[in-house]
């Protein structure tokens, strides 16, 4: 039963894929370090892979994260040209990336030329876990705490640096700031500048209307009076749009 389900869903994936407008998938691996590499595929081929596979350069397995690749290893490495291994398409794992148009996007699995899940695979290695934790009457949760600094810099500034004192977003430490997340926010910007927008219009009504009084001569001249009153509805249509 579980396994006409699961085939099931994935006709159903396959078939939406197919009926899309989408002409490229985006395709990722996990390299040696658990970080994700992809690239795209044409539609045409990733139908093709999700019942054949489809090659990657097993390079991911013999470098570390700045792309340098390692001398000392056995897997792959120079001694082997780093060849394509192979990688199914986990169509369970099927999404739409919405800051890349909706792009559909799958995760693969590399596996051995006999179609055994590959040893070094990060994702086959966590396959495998989860699966001995399941035997051993386990069901496994797992949760991620993500912490960082920011910095004032771009990928060219930083390396231009040469790593070393990156300048901070902010100055100093301060944990479950309040105020410090939304300082450098788009909005914090521009609701700023409405704010001074509103105040500098407000200032510009004040001394006009000021002025109109003085020039007026006093508060029986109506000409002056009616000058004033069509210049605030005016600010007041200005700001209320602000």
């Amino acid at each position: 039963m579980a396994s006409r389900r699961k085939r099931s869903g994935t006709e159903r994936v396959l078939e939406e894929i197919r009926k899309s407008d989408a002409k490229r998938i985006k395709v990722a691996v996990t390299d040696i370090d658990g970080i994700l590499r992809g690239k795209y595929l044409h539609k045409d081929k990733c139908l093709a892979a999700a019942e054949s596979g489809f090659g990657f350069c097993n390079v991911v397995f013999g470098w570390d994260v700045g792309d340098a690749c390692y001398d000392n290893a056995t897997w792959t490495g120079w001694h082997t040209g780093f060849p394509d291994s192979t990688v199914r398409l986990d169509l369970a794992s099927y999404r739409h990336v919405p800051w890349d148009d909706g792009v559909p996007f799958f995760l693969g699995d590399f596996v051995e030329a006999s179609g055994e899940p590959s040893a070094v695979c990060p994702r086959q290695v966590c396959k495998r876990v989860l699966a001995r934790a399941a035997k051993a009457g386990f069901k496994v949760l797992a949760g991620v705490e993500y912490e960082w600094f920011n910095f004032r810099e771009t990928s060219q500034s930083l390396a231009a640096k040469g790593y070393i004192d990156p300048e901070p977003i902010t100055a100093g430490m301060f944990g479950y700031s309040l105020i410090r997340a939304g300082q450098n926010q788009p909005s914090h910007g521009d609701g700023a500048r409405r704010i001074r927008s509103r105040n500098s219009v407000l200032r510009r009504h004040r001394s006009r209307g000021s002025r109109c009084a003085v020039q007026g001569g006093g508060e029986g001249d109506r000409p002056a009076v009616r000058h004033h009153a069509e210049l605030h509805g005016k600010v007041e249509h200005a700001v209320s749009g602000l």
